[in-house]
């Protein structure tokens, strides 16, 4: 799911901030599982910024005036999901995928990152 950065937060220089969750509108995100992802391909902007995230042109004239965050959940077998909402408008674009290759999420080191290697017999 991407979700708009501007959630909760729409101080300036904070766009590349991830978007903030909680009663009584976006406790749903959290709840319901869904975290955040971290492939190392995004660059890092901000200290705030826990992950990947995607450049939107809601201007619709060829620039990137929005950034959303990337957010992942798996689910265990096929069925339908819920989405709520926030309060002040449209706040997510929801991507699905039948890949079974989990999401690195930001609580884990990104795709490419090995862990260290055990000697032989270990």
């Amino acid at each position: 799911m991407l979700l708009d950065n501007r959630v909760n937060d729409f101080a300036r220089g904070s766009e590349y901030d991830d978007p903030a969750f909680g009663p009584p509108d976006t406790q749903w995100v959290l709840d319901d599982g869904w975290k955040r992802v971290n492939t190392g391909l995004t660059p890092v902007v901000t200290p705030a910024c826990a992950g990947d995230y995607v450049g939107i042109d809601e201007g619709n004239n060829g620039t990137v005036n929005q950034v959303y965050a990337v957010y992942a959940r798996t689910l265990s077998r096929p069925g339908a999901i819920t989405l709520g909402t926030e309060f002040d408008g449209n706040i997510y674009c929801l991507v699905v995928s039948t890949n079974p290759v989990a999401a690195p999420y930001a609580d884990q080191p990104p795709r490419g990152v090995s862990p260290p290697k055990l000697p032989a017999g270990k």
